[in-house]
């Protein structure tokens, strides 16, 4: 039996709490998940890239809270089961990331379940 589940993700860290706040309170995407960073001082924070998410205002966001794209960017997750396979980005994250610009961080995993 193949295992393949791709997850995509939009992540920022190193963020100040009452940023954190604002996304979880105003844009209030869906799925968001939030954790202390490892320095105990500010927040890492992710939530799933959908079609419905609201890119513009996510990108309006990070510009006008000055942002570095050192911080921010796509996370993706490929669990497999096959030891060569490959990694294809949908239109719509492709855009996202064309308009937010950051990072692209892969994390791959291996399952022989």
């Amino acid at each position: 039996m193949t295992i393949r589940k791709e997850q995509y993700y939009f992540r920022i860290i190193r963020l100040q709490q009452s940023l954190v706040e604002y996304i979880e309170n105003e844009m209030k995407p869906a799925n968001f998940e939030k954790r202390i960073s490892k320095n105990m001082k500010n927040f890492v924070i992710s939530f799933p890239i959908t079609k419905e998410i609201d890119q513009k205002r996510i990108a309006d966001f990070l510009s006008k809270n000055n942002i570095p794209d050192s911080q921010y960017g796509i996370f993706v997750t490929l669990t497999t089961n096959k030891d060569i396979d490959g990694l294809g980005f949908p239109t719509y994250v492709t855009k996202f990331h064309q308009l937010i610009g950051g990072n692209i961080d892969v994390s791959l995993l291996f399952s022989e379940i």
